[in-house]
């Protein structure tokens, strides 16, 4: 069911993703595993640690590279989760995932550069959502 004309994402914070290898992995064998179980469109809802942003945006065309990997799956992106920086996948997650908070110029980059990723994700004449962390987390 959807309540909009674009798929129901599968969000893939689920899976390891340090690197670009990493998350593609998780594209080919769960994202596009649930799609084809599903039999019917989905889309890829990106978590992108910092290190796959920069790995993205630095490698030369690695993120047209990245953009056609996900249309050959017949995957889409519309939505990027920009909440975890780094590591999702360590042993403490739950205060970490809060750091760097928005007094960070570092939280403000990754935030600006998961736009600009996200810009060349989306398909045409489509807009995005992405995610962050709220103003401030105290334990």
């Amino acid at each position: 069911m959807t309540i909009s004309s674009f798929p129901l994402s599968y969000c893939t914070n689920l899976h390891p993703g340090r690197s670009v290898e990493q998350v593609d992995h998780g594209l080919t064998e769960f994202t596009s595993a649930v799609q084809r179980c599903l039999g019917e469109p989905i889309a890829a809802g990106l978590w992108l640690a910092r290190s796959v942003v920069d790995e993205l945006l630095r490698t030369p065309d690695g993120l047209a590279r990245f953009r056609d990997r996900l249309r050959d799956r017949d995957l889409v992106c519309y939505t990027l989760n920009a909440f975890p920086y780094g590591d999702f996948h360590r042993d403490r997650v739950k205060q970490d995932v809060y750091r760097p908070d928005w007094s960070s110029p570092q939280r403000l980059q990754y935030t600006t550069d998961c736009a600009r990723v996200l810009a060349e994700l989306l398909p045409d004449g489509c807009d995005g959502s992405l995610s962050t962390l709220p103003l401030a987390f105290a334990p």
